[in-house]
C-alpha cells in the first residue's frame, strides 16, 4: 500500500513540474537581426519589414512606396544593385552614390537613377527622352504620364502649369525666338513624396544651328523619402579678399 502511494505521488510532481515547464515557454516573437556594416537606419527598416508578417510574405517588386521602389529597399546601403528586368544595362558612379539603369517603360525610353544618401536609398529620378525640337509633344507626354501616375495614385496634390512663347511682336525671322513651358504635378503616397516635373525651352525659328547646343528641355518622374533625406557636409569658410586688394 505504502509503495502504491509513493509511485501516485512522484507521478503527480512530475506531472505538475512538467506543466510548470510548459507554461513558463512563450511563443518566439522576436527576430533578432546581426548588424554587420551597413548604415542604421538601413537595419531599422528591415526590422520594421520583419515585425510586418504580411511584407514578408510579399514579393519585394510589387511592395507599395512605404517600403521602396520597385523591390529596393528605402535606406538600402550604397552598392547594392536594384533588380529591374526590363532595364536593358547599367553604369555606376565612381563613388557609389548612384547607379543609373537604362531601358524602356512602356512606350518610353528611359534613364533610371537609384540616388543614395548618407542614409542609404532615399530617391529614384526617372529621365525620358523627348523630343527636343517640339513643345507639344512634350507637353502631351507630361499629360499622359501624369493620367498613368493618377491611376495609381490618385489625383495630384497640387499642380503647375506655366506656358509661354515668344509673341507675335518678336516673329522676326532674324530674331532668336523661344517658347517656354514648366509644368509640375505632386503626389503625396505616405511616406513617400512623388513629382513629376517637366521643363522645356524649345529654340522656335530653328536653322542649322541652335544657338544652345546642350539640352534645354527635361522631362522627369522623382520618386523619394524625405525620412531618408540625410547629407551632412563640411562647411568651409571661404576667405573674402579685402576690397582694398580688388580695387
Amino acid at each position: 500500500m505504502k509503495n502504491i502511494l509513493l509511485i501516485s505521488f512522484l507521478f503527480t510532481c512530475s506531472v505538475s513540474l512538467f506543466s510548470q515547464g510548459i507554461n513558463s515557454i512563450s511563443p518566439v516573437d522576436t527576430v533578432f537581426v546581426e548588424e554587420i556594416d551597413s548604415d542604421s537606419t538601413f537595419i531599422e527598416t528591415v526590422n520594421a519589414r520583419i515585425d510586418d508578417p504580411i511584407s514578408m510574405l510579399t514579393p519585394p517588386e510589387i511592395m507599395g512606396l512605404d517600403y521602396g521602389f520597385k523591390g529596393l529597399i528605402w535606406g538600402s546601403p550604397k552598392g547594392t544593385i536594384p533588380q529591374v528586368s526590363y532595364m536593358d544595362s547599367s553604369e555606376f558612379s565612381s563613388d557609389s552614390s548612384f547607379i543609373t539603369l537604362f531601358g524602356s517603360l512602356g512606350p518610353d525610353t528611359v534613364s533610371m537613377d537609384y540616388i543614395f544618401g548618407e542614409s542609404g536609398l532615399w530617391k529614384v529620378e526617372i529621365s525620358y527622352v523627348i523630343d527636343p525640337q517640339d513643345i507639344d509633344s512634350q507637353i502631351t507626354d507630361f499629360h499622359r504620364i501624369e493620367n498613368i501616375i493618377s491611376e495609381i495614385y490618385g489625383s495630384p496634390v497640387s499642380t503647375q502649369q506655366i506656358e509661354s512663347g515668344p509673341g507675335l511682336l518678336f516673329n522676326n525671322v532674324s530674331t532668336v525666338n523661344f517658347s517656354r513651358a514648366f509644368f509640375m504635378s505632386s503626389w503625396v503616397e505616405m511616406p513617400s513624396r512623388i513629382e513629376l516635373i517637366l521643363h522645356s525651352l524649345v529654340q522656335k525659328n530653328m536653322n542649322d544651328f541652335s544657338i544652345i547646343k546642350d539640352k534645354t528641355s527635361l522631362l522627369r518622374l522623382v520618386y523619394y523619402n524625405p525620412d531618408f533625406m540625410v547629407e551632412s557636409e563640411e562647411v568651409k569658410v571661404e576667405v573674402i579678399p579685402s576690397i582694398f586688394d580688388l580695387y
